[in-house]
């Protein structure tokens, strides 16, 4: 995601392609808000984006979402928030965003003890809070509303006990459609 507006009316639709798979519908609300939606494997989040600045290709952006839904025997509800900084020339854009998100794990079986694939044991200490930085890239195909997007996410964990923290970065690569018109 980018930090331009869509503007009011308007719809932009995403895949993202990584460690999870997400795809990603939003709305302009506006000329400065959109909202949308994102799927990503058996999560859903609710997002939105409001555009600070846009000026002489660049733009600056918030965002805010909040995630929910079921994972490997536990329950997970999250809140994101941060910046987002854009930088557009021609058909070539980039952007780097950064996010705080606090998340709160819960058993759904509060009887059973479920490992999540990094060591977290998330019947004793959930995931309390982490910071994501994303550096995409993307370049618009010629004669065409369709941006191909790829770049790096990294994320730092902080557990409930320090010295488990995880960290690491991730290829995403994906296809994102330009503004497409009411």
């Amino acid at each position: 995601m980018d930090a331009y507006a869509i503007g009011d009316g308007n719809y932009a639709f995403g895949v993202d392609m990584s460690r999870t798979q997400a795809i990603r519908l939003h709305r302009g609300f506006g000329d400065r808000l959109e909202l949308g939606i994102q799927l990503e494997t058996v999560m859903i989040t609710g997002f939105s984006k409001y555009t600070v600045f846009d000026a002489s290709g660049f733009a600056g952006a918030l965002y805010l979402a909040a995630t929910a839904g079921p994972a490997g025997g536990y329950a997970a509800r999250s809140v994101q928030a941060g910046p987002i900084i854009s930088y557009s020339r021609g058909r070539f854009d980039v952007s780097l965003s950064i996010r705080h998100s606090s998340v709160d794990y819960k058993p759904m079986d509060p009887n059973s003890i479920h490992d999540e694939e990094n060591g977290i044991n998330v019947a004793d200490d959930s995931l309390e809070n982490y910071a994501t930085a994303d550096l995409m890239f993307s370049l618009r195909l010629p004669d065409s509303k369709t941006r191909l997007k790829f770049g790096i996410t990294c994320t730092d964990y902080e557990l409930i006990e320090p010295s488990r923290g995880v960290q690491g970065c991730v290829p995403v690569v994906g296809l994102m459609t330009s503004p497409l018109r009411k």
